[in-house]
């Protein structure tokens, strides 16, 4: 059975007419929409790309700056800096050889 009411308003609707004539302003919102994710992914990139570039200048001058730092204090204390890097030496020669050891007999 046929709903009485809605025979007249489908007579009347033509779907194809309507979507035929809705298309291109569908069309031209959703590419203005992409060109707007587009712009916007773009810049969140080009932010990014900033960001990282900084962060490397950064910590590229940090280290200098603690490299410089270390051969001033080398400078200033020799017999510290070197009594320190014989202390390092020893220790590092305590400890390889015990912890190979314990890998190769397990």
């Amino acid at each position: 059975m046929e709903n009485k009411m809605a025979a007249p308003l489908l007579g009347k609707f033509d779907a194809g007419a309507t979507a035929a004539a809705l298309l291109p302003e569908f069309t031209r919102i959703v590419e203005r929409k992409l060109d707007q994710m587009k712009h916007s992914l773009e810049a969140s990139l080009e932010d990014g790309k900033w960001a990282a570039s900084r962060a490397m200048r950064q910590t590229r001058n940090a280290a200098l700056d603690d490299l410089d730092e270390l051969q001033f204090k080398i400078k200033r204390q020799p017999l510290v800096a070197v009594s320190a890097a014989c202390a390092v030496g020893f220790a590092v020669g305590l400890l390889l050889p015990h912890l190979f050891r314990n890998r190769h007999s397990e």
